[in-house]
């Protein structure tokens, strides 16, 4: 076996492992599994500045009760988001966006979120690895049954490795593997922990076109929900569509 196909398979056990790990002495800890397709589709403005519109959806496929609580099966939230990167050059991208939720509609546990972020990314190559890490700042207005709650702050840190499966880069028609790591951190009190959230993902990859992309598989999200350490732990299997168009552009 080559090198381009053990790598990703030696990260795909590893998360695996990761999500064994999260089962191991932990009897307070809350099971869900859902599905948690997107679209994401951005569009350059410039040599330097593009614009994005996305959305996601994640909805609960199956129905658990802890607690006397019922989780049912239905959405969990569905969301909106836009806004824009400035490409400083082709290592460092700085970017802005606003970002809407609605959780749990249609249930009395409802709550609507106007989220502002700001981000750093920095890209580099090594052979035909794509590394990937980011760091973003957010501030979140959360609002239940009408009533706005304190701002909230949070910190998050994102790396990321491609890796394409059928050559040196991935060209069009081909497949890559995504992997991706980013922790939460809470900046606000009283908050559960300040390392309060992290998501791993493992994402098959398939370039449709120059500027299209599907990205398919699992993702696992660990949520530490108060300060005794009790834990949500959230399967997702993520379908993301990625289009990039020119409609501002036509010259590229």
């Amino acid at each position: 076996m080559n090198f381009k196909m053990s790598l990703p398979i030696r990260l795909l056990l590893i998360f695996v492992s990761l999500i064994l790990l999260s089962f191991h002495g932990i009897s307070q800890t809350r099971y869900f599994y859902s599905l948690f397709p997107g679209i994401s589709v951005s569009a350059p403005v410039s040599e330097k500045l593009e614009v994005n519109l996305s959305s996601y959806i994640q909805y609960n496929t199956f129905g658990r009760q802890y607690d006397g609580i019922y989780f049912p099966a239905a959405f969990n939230y569905f969301d909106f988001q836009t806004g824009g990167v400035y490409k400083y050059n082709q290592h460092i991208h700085y970017a802005v966006a606003w970002y809407f939720r609605v959780s749990e509609p249609g249930r009395s546990s409802a709550f609507t979120e106007n989220r502002f972020w700001q981000q750093i990314s920095v890209i580099s190559r090594i052979d035909h690895l794509r590394f990937r890490n980011r760091l973003r700042i957010e501030q979140r207005l959360i609002s239940r049954n009408g009533q706005a709650e304190p701002l909230r702050w949070r910190l998050r840190y994102q790396a990321g490795l491609e890796i394409p499966l059928q050559g040196e880069k991935t060209d069009v028609r081909e497949f890559y593997v995504s992997m991706l790591n980013e922790a939460y951190f809470s900046l606000n009190k009283p908050r559960p922990a300040i390392f309060s959230e992290n998501w791993i993902s493992a994402l098959v990859g398939y370039r449709i076109s120059k500027k299209s992309r599907l990205e398919f598989g699992p993702v696992w999200q660990m949520q530490i929900r108060n300060g005794d350490n009790e834990k949500n732990n959230y399967f997702h299997f993520q379908a993301n569509l990625l289009i990039q168009t020119s409609v501002f552009r036509k010259n590229i």
